[in-house]
């Protein structure tokens, strides 16, 4: 007998989407799209094309309601001997912490679970079930928010580990596929709810799109969408080579040379900022903070500062901008740590490693990223490694004289929100080195003995 030929695109869409011998986690909110798509992978699993996971999300939002729904998802994976996992979460509660709509700490909360599964069985995808009619609807919906190409381009067929199989295909043809299979479904009350916007959009605006302006509105905005995402991909991949050119990623954060920033294309520019916060947040930044900071680029002031969300804060300085963890959730503003300066002595301090040797002989040159001085002139004094204070002087060795320790920072360019990060060696009334930049000068003499603290990143 023949496949029926809806149930033979539904199933390659599936099989396309999935790599043989995957493990999958298959989000199943138990509507007619999630449930076809739970039908469609258990068809692979039979066949031991691939493993899956169904996962359940309850929000809490429609009481016996969403009970009955994850009874109707149980009952089809005890059915077909699918693993199955409900977990419930606490919408309203999120929507009065964090001040977001319904629908946003829905899918939030949505998404940590799911991919909190995804790590606990080292899956190797997520899938749900987007489908075409949500890809117009979402067209829209960013359409109506000032969205740029990326916003517009909409949802991807694959977004790092997460598979959208049914994106290409309409929302009639998955209610099809289960009645052909006779997969029961169920219906959320909340989607006839006129107070959310995508609703609104789904049940009046496409429909009187469809009727007097194009019978075949969410097809072509669907392609369109399509369209966008091609053009962005391949403008995303110059901004991530260009990031990986310009920028250093560092613990703390980015580190992006912009000298010349204003040669680069704005488009290209702004990507760049985007993808370096991203990075950092996994969050998306806003059209007003990335003109912010393209413009604190640009302007290339030193010791201009912009601070972005999530308590991530961008600094500029000397050619240099620096996005990372506001400074104060770093470290503090002062740091100390007395020395016992025995040869051989070894220990870690603000994530350097330090050793301490006592050198016999001439002068063996300089040793940074280590600093060396003659052990007459501090054997008898008490030696730390500390932060910057006020009224710091700081005499490099080679230079005739020194001058403010600030004033030397200045010279060196070297940007405001790392100075107090520098490691000094000290003692009460001199500071000895500034480890990996300079070396402090010492009074001619004779000198037999030289003190080397070796400085190492750990």
């Amino acid at each position: 007998m023949q496949e029926n030929p809806v149930v033979r695109q539904i199933q390659r869409a599936v099989r396309a989407a999935i790599p043989q011998g995957s493990q999958v986690v298959v989000a199943v909110s138990g509507g007619a799209d999630s449930m076809a798509l739970a039908a469609a992978v258990q068809s692979l699993v039979q066949e031991k094309y691939c493993r899956a996971q169904v996962v359940h999300v309850e929000h809490g939002l429609r009481g016996q309601e969403a009970l009955a729904d994850a009874r109707l998802v149980a009952d089809f994976c005890n059915q077909y001997q699918l693993p199955y996992a409900c977990e419930h979460v606490r919408v309203r509660q999120l929507v009065q912490q964090e001040k977001l709509s319904v629908e946003d700490a829905a899918r939030r909360l949505r998404y940590q679970v799911l991919y909190r599964w995804l790590d606990r069985l080292q899956a190797d995808y997520l899938l749900t079930a987007h489908h075409r009619d949500d890809q117009a609807e979402t067209v829209l919906l960013k359409l109506f928010r000032g969205a740029g190409l990326e916003g517009l381009a909409a949802m991807a067929p694959q977004q790092g580990k997460l598979l959208r199989p049914f994106l290409n295909l309409p929302r009639t043809l998955l209610k099809s596929y289960c009645a052909i299979k006779n997969i029961n479904y169920c219906y959320d009350s909340s989607n006839a709810d006129l107070h959310y916007s995508r609703n609104r959009v789904r049940q009046e605006l496409l429909p009187y799109l469809e009727k007097y302006f194009n019978p075949a509105i969410r097809q072509q905005l669907a392609q369109t969408a399509k369209i966008l995402q091609e053009d962005a991909d391949y403008l995303e991949n110059l901004a991530a080579a260009k990031l990986r050119e310009l920028g250093s990623r560092q613990p703390e954060g980015w580190i992006l040379q912009t000298t010349g920033w204003s040669d680069y294309p704005q488009s290209l520019r702004k990507r760049i900022l985007r993808q370096a916060y991203f990075y950092l947040t996994k969050s998306t930044l806003s059209y007003d903070l990335t003109e912010s900071l393209d413009s604190l680029c640009l302007d290339a002031r030193s010791g201009r500062s912009v601070d972005l969300p999530q308590r991530i804060r961008a600094d500029y300085a000397y050619g240099e901008l620096r996005m990372g963890k506001a400074q104060s959730q770093q470290h503090s503003s002062e740091f100390r740590l007395e020395l016992s300066c025995r040869e051989g002595d070894s220990f870690q301090f603000q994530g350097k490693q330090f050793n301490i040797k006592l050198v016999e002989g001439s002068f063996p040159g300089l040793q940074l990223p280590g600093i060396i001085y003659p052990w007459a002139l501090v054997a008898e004094q008490p030696l730390c490694l500390r932060s910057r204070l006020s009224g710091d002087r700081f005499h490099p060795y080679g230079v005739g004289g020194g001058k403010k320790l600030k004033d030397y920072f200045i010279d060196k360019k070297i940007p405001r929100s790392t100075r107090d990060e520098q490691i000094l060696l000290c003692t009460p009334d001199r500071v000895l080195g500034i480890f990996g930049l300079a070396n402090g000068a010492w009074p001619l003499g004779e000198y037999h003995t030289w003190l080397l603290v070796e400085c190492r990143s750990i």
